[in-house]
């Protein structure tokens, strides 16, 4: 439903689900996740959990990890034809790569000359920790996930402080609702910036669309607690002490 807003905007996109963290057949497609960020994973809640759709992941998981070549290839084959859609429907392309799952798929695919092709721009979230300088900023767009990991504020201040920006979860104290999650959220982005060793970063409301590579770089996309998350205590959701 958050891809579909962003058709309001111009916006066709796309997004691509794998099997993460240790759901993969022959290793982990999310290295950096923490167990907060795997119990709440959008690939356990809502829609996934349709036999036919995990099948899905399964498969295209696994041609991935067995055949990555003709993985990529087929990859390239479907951004061709998205593009082609894209065209049709007068609108512009987005694509994530990453939609459950964290691999640099930069290092494989020239997403530079993809996009020079397609128009077609790339983003996504993640939370590889050193991986700043990406080959193609100006077509593959990256947006730092926090979690409960005792190094991720250090992390995120790295980015932001080199003009990216960074997701945090938001719910409210004391309250494990939904209502109360996106109150916390609205309460946060009205005031316009969340303090964090004295810097004042400013809010960017990350359910409004998923439209992460329009941001305002440097910010802080706040996002509210969803399923699973909506119980999390650790820090990798930040309470909020509604007024």
């Amino acid at each position: 439903s958050k891809v579909e807003k962003g058709e309001k905007k111009g916006f066709l996109t796309k997004i691509m689900y794998l099997q993460p963290h240790t759901r993969g057949l022959l290793g982990n497609l999310c290295p950096n996740a923490t167990k907060a960020c795997s119990d709440s994973c959008l690939i356990a809640n809502a829609n996934f959990n349709y036999p036919l759709v995990q099948k899905g992941t399964f498969a295209k998981t696994w041609l991935f990890q067995l055949h990555p070549q003709y993985f990529l290839e087929r990859m390239i084959m479907e951004v061709l034809q998205f593009s082609l859609e894209c065209t049709m429907s007068e609108m512009q392309g987005a694509m994530r790569p990453n939609g459950t799952s964290d691999i640099k798929f930069y290092r494989y695919i020239d997403f530079d000359l993809l996009h020079h092709d397609t128009g077609i721009q790339f983003y996504d979230y993640t939370k590889n920790p050193y991986d700043i300088r990406v080959p193609h900023p100006s077509a593959y767009s990256f947006t730092y996930s926090l979690s409960e990991h005792p190094g991720a504020w250090e992390r995120a201040l790295v980015w932001i402080q080199k003009g990216y920006s960074c997701a945090m979860v938001v719910a409210a104290h004391g309250n494990n609702t939904m209502k109360a999650a996106k109150a916390a959220q609205e309460q946060m982005v009205q005031k316009g910036f969340f303090e964090v060793n004295g810097m004042r970063l400013p809010v960017v409301h990350g359910d409004d669309d998923d439209l992460r590579m329009l941001d305002n770089q440097g910010s802080l996309v706040v996002l509210y607690a969803k399923n699973k998350a909506l119980r999390e205590e650790s820090a990798f959701v930040q309470r909020v002490h509604l007024r």
